[in-house]
């Protein structure tokens, strides 16, 4: 059983956070991928208390972890704790109508569901207040600006650069920001993040801007953003799938080794394609230099799940695909642009 894969940082009391108050987190991913191992076992009530342990050694805790433990806790028949997660994932930018799975609704019979609805109101007004609006503004303009599809390459790399900018100044002066602020219950959007790899790996990797004088003058090492990132992964700040899907953008040398999984419509079958082995070492290399579990653990969840083994919906995408081919909007696209993917 494969559950949510959404992402925030944890709620605190001050709206931002130095690095220098937070260990590693290696250790915190270590145990959540071992949680996740024993949900794919149908393993509940050990996954509860995996979470619970990797809850109690760290303040900071991931929207998608809370979720899957307060899962955990109905499954395990563990109401009270369930409704103390309920309360936890409003300050993660949750809203009450997003809790909708069949488990959900059989817990909407119990008391701890009531309880939780009735403290609802207070709890969403003061995650509202819980982080500066000024900034979400000026963050989300950042990335409608380069959401622009339409604009010449050397003009969308040159509005990617001033972000960098600006956003080293507010991450070195104020902290990197601790609050969900957005709908995708993130702390900023990840498109910025997304984009600055790819200016920077784009400076490393591409011979035919050598020479470019805009592209010379960039000094990523005055506005070093991808240590900044790091650090934030590396102290519970930001979740480690974002940081690889962006850190490979545009890089040769990649941590995510990746693998194939192959759905056959006509059988209505799952395979899975492993990585060449070299490729596994290289990328577990990597990962366990930046605190990650290794790649194998990772291939075991995805192997194990049944989402993708059982319970895959081959007939609704079947439903779909034959849908958008009637559909003249959608048959008027003529290309698709990786920069709107990640807003």
């Amino acid at each position: 059983m494969r559950l949510s894969s959404k992402i925030i940082v944890f709620f605190l009391l001050l709206p931002w956070v130095s690095y220098s108050q937070n260990k590693n987190y290696s250790e915190y991913y270590k145990l959540t991928n071992q949680a996740e191992l024993k949900i794919v076992d149908s393993s509940f009530a050990d996954a509860l208390m995996i979470y619970q342990s990797a809850f109690n050694k760290f303040k900071n805790n991931f929207g998608q972890d809370i979720y899957n433990a307060c899962l955990c806790a109905i499954l395990s028949k563990q109401n009270e704790v369930a409704e103390v997660f309920l309360e936890k994932m409003v300050f993660k930018g949750y809203t009450i109508d997003q809790f909708k799975s069949n488990t959900y609704e059989n817990f909407k019979k119990s008391k701890a569901w009531k309880l939780f609805k009735n403290k609802y109101p207070e709890l969403r007004a003061g995650f509202l207040k819980s982080f500066d609006n000024d900034l979400k503004t000026e963050l989300e303009n950042m990335a409608i600006a380069e959401s622009n599809a339409n604009l010449p390459e050397r003009k969308f790399d040159s509005i990617v650069y001033e972000n960098t900018k600006r956003l080293c100044e507010i991450f070195t002066t104020m902290g990197f920001p601790k609050t969900n602020m957005f709908q995708t219950k993130t702390m900023l959007p990840v498109i910025l993040v997304r984009h600055f790899f790819g200016l920077y790996n784009k400076t490393r990797n591409s011979p035919d801007i050598y020479f470019d004088s805009m592209y010379i003058k960039m000094d990523f090492k005055k506005y070093d953003l991808m240590n900044l990132y790091l650090k934030a992964m590396q102290e519970g700040f930001f979740y480690p799938n974002d940081y690889i899907n962006c850190h490979d953008y545009r890089e040769k040398n990649s941590i995510d080794c990746g693998f194939i999984i192959n759905m056959d419509f006509k059988t209505k079958t799952c395979t899975a394609n492993y990585p060449d082995e070299d490729k596994v070492k290289a990328s577990n290399l990597k990962r366990i230099e930046i605190g990650l579990p290794p790649f194998e653990s990772t291939f075991k969840i995805m192997a194990k799940s049944d989402l993708i083994w059982l319970n895959y919906p081959f007939d609704e995408y079947e439903k779909l695909i034959s849908r958008l081919e009637k559909d003249e909007k959608y048959l008027s696209i003529k290309k698709y642009d990786d920069r709107l993917a990640y807003y």
